[in-house]
Parts: C-alpha cells; structure tokens; sequence
C-alpha cells in the first residue's frame, strides 16, 4: 500500500501551522491570585454539545481538555459570559440555542467555563498540565515581600515543552538564540529604534532561516525513521544503516532539503528525489512508497507538534493590589494581560512573571499612633 498523501500533509501542515502561529482554539484563562497565597483558575473555551451535556459528578472530556468533578463548570452565550448557567445544559436550552442560531455549529454559540479554586499556585500549575493535555509542562512560585507600608507580591508561572517531544535539530544551527526567542515569543526585544522597514528587513531576515529549520527536521524525521526501524527492509543498500544515520546532518545543507516545500501534497516525492541524488540509488525509494508503518511512525512522531500547535491561549491575570510591573504582559487596570501559545515554548521556557503592591492601611494607623503617642508624651513631660 502507497504512503497515504494525507498523512504525509497531515504532518507537514502540522509542522507548518508553528510557523504560522495558527492554534484555531478561541479559548482563554484567567487566573487570580489572593493575598493569602490562595488562588483559583478559570478556563473558557467553545465546548462540544457532549461536554455542554456532562454531569457535574462525571469527568468532562473533549477532545485534549479533561476536567474533573472537582473543577465549577457554567456555560454562557458567546459574547455574553456575564450571564452563567449551571452545567449540564438542558435539553429545551439547547433546542433554544438551535434555534436561535440555526447555521452555527452549537461548539461556537457558547463557552464553557470551568473554575476551580487552588491552596496554592503550585497545586494550580500541576492541576492545568493534567487539564490541558497538549505536552507541556508547568511549574510556578509566589513570593512575597513584606516592607510595612506595603507587601509586593511576585508571581511567576513556567512553561516548557518536553525533551523528548523536542526537535532533532535545534534552531540554533540557523539563527541565534536571541532571534529564535524573538520570533517565537517577542523577547528580546531586537526591534527597539528600529523603524518600520527596519523592523520589516529584520523579520524578513530571520523568515527564511526559520522555515528551512522547519524543513529540515520534516526532512530529519522521515530520514531517522527510514534507519532506525526499517533499515532491515531496504534491499541492496548503497551504504550500511550505521553510515547512513552517520550522514543524516550531511543534508542540512543541501538546497534541495532545505527548501522542502512541505505544504505541498508531493512533499514524500520530494525526500525520495533528495535521497535519490544524494545516494545515486532508488533503494529507498520503496520503503516510503510501500511502508505504511513508516507512515505512521512519521505521524505518531509529529503528534507532539500537534497538540503544541493547539496550545493557544489568552492568559489573564489578577494579582493582589496594583500591578506595578508585568514583565512580557500589558497592564490593562487590574488585568495583566499575556499570550500562551504552542510556538513561545520552542526556544525554551516561557515564563510568566508580574509584581504587585498591596498598601498595608494598618501599618499607616500604627505609625500614625506611634506619632501621636510620641507627640503626646512630648507635651505630657513638658507639663
């Protein structure tokens, strides 16, 4: 049986949607943090009319979003999440909702919104990796920082993506750190004094290098595969399995590699060319023609990417007092606003991170006494 076409697409428009930046998810979170080192989480996203229809004592489960008993859950009306409702949503509101919205899927009409509340914001970033199954990793601190007059509190939260999910060939072997963490998380910052076709050139600069990497670990992949699980298949090899794992990064540099075009449908016929050239043989030719195991492990591979791409939310977040620095996010009031996406964990950790200040009122009414007192005694002694 050929390698499906489909399949092959299906993982390189995985891989393509990172460079993209195209998580179709229209969900958000928001996270409050007390005084007390308590905290709780809300996570809102367009749920399926199954999970609209989830008992309160049963788990919700849709697609890789899982909540437990023990997290509040209340649907809205897109566009409306002033007004909750108690889930599980009845039959005669959603016979109401089809009505009122008789062309769009019921998974767009509404939010779902799942809250829970949190002894501390360790138990709260261990609870959202077992919610949000989408391989990733997080981990956070709360400090805070008595100085009478006022308490500043500083919260951090930690995301990373697992090692084992990683790319075969990092970024670095073709734009430096400091331009492979602005691409794909803001930071630094490289375009301060820049005007806007100096910042149009810098992009246009770092674009390219970007999607050859891409390209490459396509590539790199499907290559790996070929000599750690089927070697033993191919008939009459030009070099032994040893030597040609050996010479897998010799086509990092090969202009045919590095411009795959992996959007397009024959991108498989693409890498057999590629090996057909380097290795003056078509001994590999049907192992990705014929080899429906190697098409799967290909797809099971890039299945992490997947789930990293779907990683896209806006994280919200309220902290005790004012805030007085918000490190990556943008102060808007009391809201301290960021982005978490797939893409920002792929130069490293991505790391939250906000301070604020709460006015300690008593510390004022103490140091006034102290005053007064100081004050009083004074003019008692004088007299």
């Amino acid at each position: 049986m050929k390698m499906k076409t489909n399949n092959l697409l299906i993982v390189a428009t995985t891989i393509a949607m990172l460079l993209a930046s195209c998580g179709k998810r229209d969900s958000r979170m928001l996270t409050i943090i007390n005084e007390d080192g308590t905290c709780s989480r809300e996570i809102s996203y367009n749920v399926s009319e199954e999970g609209l229809m989830t008992k309160p004592d049963e788990p919700l489960r849709d697609e890789n979003i899982n909540f437990g008993t023990d997290w509040e859950r209340t649907w809205s009306v897109t566009g409306e999440d002033s007004v909750r409702h108690p889930v599980p949503m009845t039959q005669k509101q959603l016979d109401s909702l089809k009505n009122a919205y008789p062309d769009q899927p019921i998974r767009y009409t509404v939010y779902l919104h799942a809250k829970r509340q949190f002894q501390s914001v360790s138990e709260m970033s261990d609870s959202l990796t077992r919610v949000i199954q989408m391989l990733f990793k997080a981990e956070s601190k709360l400090d805070r920082h008595f100085k009478w007059f006022y308490t500043d509190y500083t919260f951090q939260e930690t995301f990373s993506y697992p090692t084992s999910h990683s790319f075969p060939v990092p970024i670095e072997q073709f734009i430096g750190t400091d331009s492979a963490s602005y691409w794909f998380t803001g930071q630094p910052d490289m375009t301060l004094g820049l005007n806007g076709a100096e910042q149009k050139e810098l992009l246009d600069r770092i674009e390219p290098k970007v999607s050859q990497w891409l390209a490459v670990n396509f590539f790199a992949h499907v290559y790996q595969s070929i000599g750690e699980d089927y070697y033993d298949e191919v008939k009459n090899p030009p070099v032994s399995r040893e030597r040609f794992l050996a010479l897998r990064d010799s086509f990092f540099s090969v202009p045919a590699v590095l411009n795959i075009n992996i959007d397009a449908l024959d991108s498989g016929k693409q890498i057999i060319n590629i090996l057909r050239d380097f290795y003056h043989s078509d001994a590999y030719t049907p192992i990705l023609q014929d080899n429906e195991r190697l098409d799967s492990a290909i797809v099971n591979k890039y299945n992490g990417y997947k789930l990293l791409g779907m990683l896209n939310f806006p994280y919200d977040l309220v902290m005790p007092g004012k805030p007085i620095d918000s490190g990556i996010g943008i102060i808007d009031g009391d809201i301290i606003r960021y982005h978490l996406t797939g893409e920002r964990l792929i130069p490293g950790t991505f790391t939250i991170a906000a301070t604020s200040r709460v006015t300690n009122v008593w510390a004022f009414i103490v140091t006034l006494l102290i005053i007064l007192l100081a004050v009083g005694s004074f003019f008692y002694r004088r007299k």
